[in-house]
């Protein structure tokens, strides 16, 4: 064997090396993760300042569903055999434990989700991003649907009864 095939022989067997380290590394976080519960992994999902904004704020309410799991059925632990911890802070002013907390937590918040689904539904609806005289718009339709209790059935129909939409 010539000094150059030593060389390349040696660079084969370091490359090999290097490849089941990393394979080693790669199981050893697998299994980690598997031992996390959902609220654990998105705690340092979080801790990436460009997720932490909106993850910080959204990621509560999912909390709050926790006990029903992919299919939406009800479980009180994971697979790996942890609790599953639903407790959570809405709008960091409610505290909630259960599902029936975090019920009544956003009757407390009623006007402020209503008022946050019906910009999303005329975003959606409009397929554009709204402007400021569509919050005038979002008023009226609070307005308009407030002795209806906000029903979902109440809110579209003043939605598509918008000038926006219909000229969208």
């Amino acid at each position: 064997m010539t000094e150059e095939e030593d060389e390349e022989d040696e660079e084969e067997e370091e490359e090999k090396k290097r490849k089941k380290k990393k394979k080693r590394k790669r199981r050893r976080r697998k299994k980690k993760k598997r031992n996390m519960t959902i609220r654990e992994t998105f705690a340092k999902h979080r801790e990436n300042p460009d997720c932490a904004g909106c993850h910080s704020r959204i990621d509560p309410l999912g909390f709050a569903l926790e006990n029903f799991d992919i299919t939406g059925r009800w479980r009180d632990k994971y697979e790996n055999g942890r609790n599953v911890d639903m407790s959570g802070t809405l709008v960091k002013k409610h505290t909630f434990k259960d599902i029936v907390e975090f019920k009544k937590s956003l009757t407390f918040e009623e006007k402020r989700i209503t008022r946050a689904f019906i910009g999303h539904l005329m975003r959606f609806a409009t397929a554009k991003e709204l402007n400021p005289a569509d919050s005038l718009r979002i008023d009226e339709i609070m307005e308009k649907t407030k002795n209806k209790n906000f029903t979902i059935r109440s809110l579209i129909r003043e939605v598509i009864l918008t000038e926006s939409f219909r000229n969208s």
